[in-house]
């Protein structure tokens, strides 16, 4: 072993410039390695935390997909929730429904918009303002303008204010230019949404108004319902999924774990990445007469 370390030491006194090359080569490896592993892990972690924000550990969504990962939605959302709620293991359910309404006379032609509940809800927080009133309050005339919560991307695009009032739409006719149904909306609130981009305009609406405004053929229908167990342990979450799937055959429901190893699987190639970088390292192998050969992965 000795005299092994003496040629190979001296070999690389005699070739600085390929040592330097050699320890910076595996210098970048090793760094590249822990940056795709801490890079995969926090994102990870930070997901799981998103998913988390409000408590609730199952989302529903249409049969065999994501939520909001197509237009579809649930039909019968009345019924499906109803029975959510009457389930003891079950904390609180929260429905919603998305769909992008036309903003005729704005800077931009149309708003992703969300149909809440606002005392169950789990997609915003108030950062200023009224929020939006709870589905029990039925004092609102039909012809009063529609509380509506936005973001701050909305306002400054818009270049609205809080108080302001502006029209929405739905049913829109590009060639005709017209709108089958239009609803003058006003800004009580200021939120800050946590599943969609900051950048990105949104809208939220109470959630029997939205229906209203897209038609008939929503007037029972979410894009998502998201619950949370009571006990909040893995084995309850999981009981209650299982119990979703067996009673309500016309939805998915995926929990935060479930969510968390399809984004692990979706990370994956940082781990492939990881083992390529860390398994394939240069090192030498010395000959008889004391030479460096370059041998990879040997």
């Amino acid at each position: 072993m000795s005299m092994r370390a003496t040629l190979a030491f001296a070999t690389l006194r005699r070739n600085p410039a390929r040592t330097v090359l050699a320890v910076l080569g595996i210098a970048v490896a090793a760094a590249l390695l822990l940056d795709m592993v801490m890079l995969a892990t926090g994102m990870r972690e930070s997901f799981r935390s998103l998913l988390l924000t409000r408590g609730y550990q199952l989302r529903v969504s249409p049969k065999g997909t994501l939520p909001f990962d197509s237009e579809a939605t649930i039909d019968g959302a009345t019924a499906i929730v109803t029975a959510l709620r009457a389930n003891p293991d079950i904390r609180a359910v929260s429905p919603g429904l998305g769909a992008t309404l036309a903003l005729p006379g704005t800077r931009f032609p149309s708003v992703f918009s969300l149909g809440l509940e606002s005392d169950v809800q789990g997609d915003y927080v108030l950062e200023g303002g009224r929020d939006l009133p709870p589905p029990s309050d039925t004092t609102a005339s039909a012809a009063a303008p529609l509380p509506a919560v936005v973001n701050r991307a909305f306002l400054l695009r818009s270049g609205l204010q809080l108080g302001d009032t502006l029209t929405v739409a739905s049913g829109v006719d590009a060639q005709l230019r017209t709108t089958a149904r239009a609803r003058v909306v006003v800004l009580t609130g200021e939120g800050r949404f946590f599943y969609v981009p900051a950048e990105t305009p949104v809208m939220a609406l109470p959630l029997r108004d939205l229906r209203t405004l897209l038609g008939s053929a929503y007037r029972d229908r979410m894009s998502v319902a998201m619950a949370e167990s009571r006990r909040g342990d893995s084995a309850s979450v999981e009981a209650v999924r299982r119990w979703i799937a067996q009673t309500q055959p016309r939805v998915t429901a995926i929990s935060t774990e479930t969510a968390i190893r399809q984004v692990e699987e979706r990370l994956s190639y940082f781990r492939q990445l990881a083992f390529v970088l860390g398994g394939h390292q240069p090192r030498h192998r010395l000959s008889p007469r004391g030479h460096a050969r370059h041998a990879v992965g040997e």
